[in-house]
């Protein structure tokens, strides 16, 4: 009977595996879909939001909710060095690196010119592979995202240029990132170019009308600070004209010595 048993466990076992693993793998699958769906969504919306700050920390809760992350920051570059700043992060208390990268530095050379996100794992094994030259560049770039604990680094390109770059943690499940999640972070990464750019130009549009405005209050209170310098001025010239005539008759009517005796 044992043997009996363990033969119909042992064929009919690999059914309810199989059935469990196909299981399991469309419930991450489903899940997956779902994260994807969201974030193209988020995507969608971010060019109607004008402020840097809501607009990257939406980017970094978006990610880090939707696709479980153990950590995730925000670089977006500064307009008068052009290196790159952090500017927003998730789980603060986690972040023990930099908050300025140099915008020389060979990550930030990398991935300026990428057309893609790039991958730890894939930069590790670049790294293997070259591990006698010691003079290419790739070493240090393992090392900048080996410190930044980066699994994944999506670029955020806009006219040529890069404005900012998402750096991603690990997910908490331990999984891999999918080729489908790269496809729709880096569709993602598109639409937050385009929204960080009109961030840009809106607070620099704002800053001008200000100043237009400030300027043109300075215009319309110019006649009246004039009018009332000029009342201010002719009070002052016609009391000095009058103090003028009144010494000049004085000292027509007075003898030397009175003039002497009034000094």
């Amino acid at each position: 009977i044992p043997i009996l048993l363990m033969g119909i466990l042992a064929t009919v076992g690999i059914f309810i595996y199989n059935k469990l693993r196909r299981g399991a793998e469309a419930h991450f699958l489903r899940e997956e879909r779902r994260a994807h769906e969201l974030l193209k969504q988020a995507s969608a919306g971010m060019v109607h939001i004008h402020s840097k700050k809501k607009l990257l920390d939406l980017i970094n809760h978006i990610t880090t909710k939707t696709l479980k992350l153990e950590n995730a920051e925000v670089f977006l570059v500064d307009e008068n060095s052009s290196n790159f700043k952090l500017y927003t992060t998730r789980f603060r208390s986690k972040y023990h690196y930099s908050e300025m990268i140099s915008k020389d530095d060979p990550l930030i050379q990398k991935i300026s010119v990428m057309e893609e996100p790039l991958v730890y794992e894939e930069v590790k094994l670049k790294k293997q592979e070259l591990e006698n030259d010691t003079t290419n560049p790739i070493h240090e770039i393992e090392f900048q995202m080996r410190k930044l604990k980066a699994a994944v680094i999506v670029p955020a390109i806009s006219n040529e240029r890069l404005v900012a770059f998402l750096v991603l943690g690990e997910k908490s499940s331990k999984r891999m990132y999918s080729q489908e999640d790269l496809s729709t972070l880096w569709a993602l990464s598109y639409q937050a170019a385009l929204a960080i750019d009109n961030a840009f130009l809106y607070e620099k549009e704002k800053r001008h009308l200000a100043e237009q405005s400030r300027r043109q209050a300075l215009a319309d209170m110019a006649p009246g600070a004039s009018h009332q310098f000029n009342n201010r001025l002719a009070t002052i010239c016609l009391t000095a004209e009058n103090l003028l005539d009144f010494i000049k008759n004085d000292f027509q009517n007075s003898s030397k010595e009175q003039i002497i005796d009034m000094f």
